[in-house]
């Protein structure tokens, strides 16, 4: 598969963070939720590094664009608690410890429907086991993991499509 030449290079990291983000609501396995999740969140980290250190060398313009989202990021900490509190925080205690601050668990649910809200049940007619990727420390204790990937991804999708509209 050839890939577009202008296409960003964290684009292409995004393209396969989604596709991640696709499987964690798919897998029913606990290991291969876990790693899934562990990919999920090198590739959200991995995406913004790329973005500062391969596609800011394009050109001067995205350069001086990316140095500027940077600055804002480290100046409006509070403002970008998704990159600090979650992406950072997880990547790092992925890297650093081999740990995730959210507890994978599964419990069975009276509905667990579908994108068309319809009942889901496994091949011997057994309700699914819903996981839940609760966190249990931090800035966002409480909140679903999965939707705060997903927010990540947003964030820094968000990045990318400024940089994205500079090359226009």
């Amino acid at each position: 598969m050839e890939e577009e030449p202008n296409k960003l290079s964290a684009r292409r990291v995004l393209d396969d963070v989604k596709i991640a983000l696709e499987r964690l609501d798919k897998e029913s396995e606990e290991r291969e939720i876990r790693i899934t999740w562990y990919a999920t969140i090198a590739m959200l980290r991995t995406s913004f590094e790329v973005l500062k250190k391969v596609d800011a060398k394009r050109s001067e313009l995205i350069d001086k664009t990316v140095s500027d989202q940077w600055h804002r990021v480290k100046e409006q900490k509070e403002d970008n608690s998704i990159f600090w509190e979650f992406i950072k925080r997880e990547r790092e205690l992925l890297v650093h410890q081999y740990e995730m601050s959210a507890d994978l668990e599964f419990a069975p649910l009276a509905l667990v429907e579908d994108a068309a809200a319809e009942l889901v049940y496994d091949d011997d007619g057994e309700l699914y086991l819903q996981d839940f990727f609760t966190i249990c420390d931090g800035y966002f204790i409480g909140h679903d993991g999965r939707d705060l990937s997903r927010e990540g991804y947003n964030w820094v999708d968000q990045r990318v499509k400024e940089i994205e509209t500079v090359l226009l």
